[in-house]
């Protein structure tokens, strides 16, 4: 048998991104780095889809700024043995040399009028900054939001920030936050 495994280099996804067409992130494509600065972040523009597939990892390429803006739609449906992860560059390798830490990277947000449908999806060591103003490491803000079967963890802050959204948050898990 000449089986071998195929590690994914990954994609880059440029500060300067906009998604304005319906797009799918796929685990042939994983792990996505976020790339951003204090001007730029990636974003979904309003009336775009973006589809991440199960088992993906998007990885913000550290701190400081926001890692994703999510203006249209984020539909990130996944299963309990493949969970779609948003974590720290130093969670993301696998490798016990790395450690990572609360807040090694700030946040996504989900603007006014978009749309949040999250199944089996963890958000791991965002929410960076303990002085004010605060930063969240998942903002909700004027959205519909359907978020289930997910986890928020080891937040430095807050690890969910909801603000005249409307929707249900269930079967979720909020811990060491």
């Amino acid at each position: 048998d000449n089986a071998t495994s195929t590690l994914s280099l990954g994609t880059d996804i440029p500060a300067t991104t906009t998604i304005s067409a319906n797009t799918t992130w796929t685990l042939a494509g994983s792990p996505y780095r976020l790339i951003f600065n204090s001007v730029n972040h990636p974003t979904v523009a309003l009336g775009a889809v973006l589809t991440i597939l199960p088992g993906v990892k998007i990885i913000p390429q550290g701190g400081n700024y926001m890692a994703l803006e999510i203006k249209g739609t984020l539909s990130a449906i996944a299963t309990s043995g493949a969970p779609i992860i948003f974590t720290s560059i130093a969670d993301a390798d696998g490798l016990a040399s790395t450690t990572p830490q609360k807040g090694d990277w700030l946040n996504i947000t989900f603007s006014q009028g978009s749309q949040v449908n999250l199944d089996y999806v963890e958000f791991r060591y965002g929410g960076q900054g303990i002085t004010l103003p605060l930063h969240e490491m998942v903002d909700i803000i004027g959205a519909t939001i359907n978020i289930n079967n997910s986890k928020f963890k080891n937040s430095q802050n807050t690890a969910l920030h909801l603000m005249d959204s409307l929707g249900i948050v269930e079967n979720s898990i909020f811990s060491d936050n």
